[in-house]
């Protein structure tokens, strides 16, 4: 990504705190993960909490050792919104002027941001000028479990945490768990909300609504006709949603699955991920089973649009994974009302709470008799997450994780 212009804009904000939201990443791959929902949401409903807060909110991407203004529409899925043409590299170019920061004002790195060239440089700059930086941290778990990532994959990122823990000034954390994990690695006790890396941070649930227009350009009626006819052929559908990697269990499912099969029920399972690293095993087995296209199904490529309709034909949604920093399917499932199986892992435990029913991570025998259970129709799990705060919107998300920014970044003055 590269920056064609070097002089500077002041975005006005009259006495106003101003807060910019980097949007790096997200801008340059326009991918769909987790990561980027997050992105994506928090920039489109931040406008909505300006007035509340008496702040003025934009996103930014960093180039050339500066943070450079864009909009919501430039990170469409894919990138197909953004402006200007792309580079031989495939990187698109940035046509804006860089922001001039002044003091008082507050960077939130959304994306955790360690792969963006010249961020470093930029957030000293600002910081040097008077602004404040803060860190959403996602997950720890290639430092707890390097073996699910690429080999090497770890290095770079405590390098880039300890960096962090010494340059910024606050951060947040999707959950009590992970930031509870992010405390953890800074050596400090987990109480407690303050102003540095260092010494603490904050929280903040994520949300789990899919917004109407999300999708709409692309969407595929024969593929909203195939997911109908999943859930009308006599074969009850279940979700896994998620990237295919180790740490998400596909494996176990299938697992469950075969013994399901095994014994003459005919329930659907639908893979819905991109596919990741170490995969090729999984991906092996999936071409290779005797279910496959028959009962057994992987899409990497549904649309958020495509996905929002795939939990309405759902009989249930699975979630295996061994790990995870929040996990915004089970919410996304609670929210659509849907019985959702999970893992019994830390994170699953604070965010689903007594709305999902729960099966060892290493136990597929148990996973395969709640399949059973849910194809019977027999409860599993109570259904009113709603009420207790579990299913969380993003405008809610959003205006929570600026409120505690802003109390993180004064707090650290």
């Amino acid at each position: 990504m590269t920056s064609p212009r070097h002089a500077t804009v002041n975005i006005s904000g009259g006495n106003r705190t101003r807060i910019f939201l980097d949007a790096s990443s997200t801008y340059v791959l326009g991918l769909n993960t987790g990561v980027q929902r997050l992105v994506r949401n928090v920039v489109r409903y931040a406008g909505g909490h300006e007035r509340r807060l008496g702040i003025d909110t934009s996103a930014v991407v960093c180039a050339g050792g500066a943070f450079h203004p864009i909009t919501e529409n430039d990170l469409a899925v894919g990138g197909r919104a953004a402006p200007g043409e792309k580079s031989p590299g495939g990187r698109r170019e940035i046509a804006s002027l860089a922001v001039r920061p002044r003091p008082g004002d507050i960077l939130i790195l959304l994306e955790g941001g360690r792969r963006v060239r010249h961020l470093r440089r930029a957030i000293r700059s600002w910081r040097q000028q008077g602004a404040r930086a803060g860190l959403f941290v996602h997950d720890l778990l290639v430092l707890s479990h390097p073996d699910w990532f690429p080999e090497g994959t770890e290095a770079g990122y405590e390098e880039w945490l300890r960096w962090a823990g010494e340059n910024l000034d606050f951060y947040l954390a999707n959950s009590e768990t992970t930031r509870g994990a992010a405390r953890h690695f800074w050596g400090r006790p987990t109480e407690g909300i303050d102003g540095s890396p260092r010494r603490g941070g904050a929280s903040v649930h994520l949300g789990c609504d899919f917004d109407r227009d999300v999708g709409e350009g692309r969407q595929r009626p024969e593929r909203l006709r195939w997911l109908d006819a999943l859930d009308t052929e006599g074969h009850p559908l279940f979700l896994a949603v998620g990237t295919l990697e180790p740490r998400k269990n596909h494996h176990r499912i299938l697992d469950a699955f075969d013994a399901v099969w095994s014994r003459g029920d005919r329930p659907a399972l639908l893979l819905a991920g991109r596919e990741g690293w170490l995969a090729e095993g999984l991906l092996d087995r999936i071409a290779r089973h005797p279910e496959n296209e028959r009962l057994l199904f992987h899409r990497s490529d549904l649309d958020d649009a495509e996905l929002a309709h795939g939990y309405t034909r759902a009989a249930a949604l699975i979630c295996a994974s061994s790990g995870e920093g929040f996990d915004i399917p089970l919410v996304e499932g609670l929210a659509h009302g849907l019985p959702v199986l999970v893992s019994d892992i830390p994170i699953h435990r604070e965010v689903g709470r007594e709305f999902c029913r729960y099966f060892d991570v290493d136990d597929s025998d148990t996973l395969a008799e709640l399949i059973h259970k849910v194809e019977a129709r027999e409860p599993v799990a109570p259904s009113d997450a709603f009420q207790a705060d579990v299913c969380r919107t993003w405008d809610t998300c959003t205006g929570e994780l600026l409120e505690r920014a802003l109390t993180l970044a004064r707090s650290s003055k």
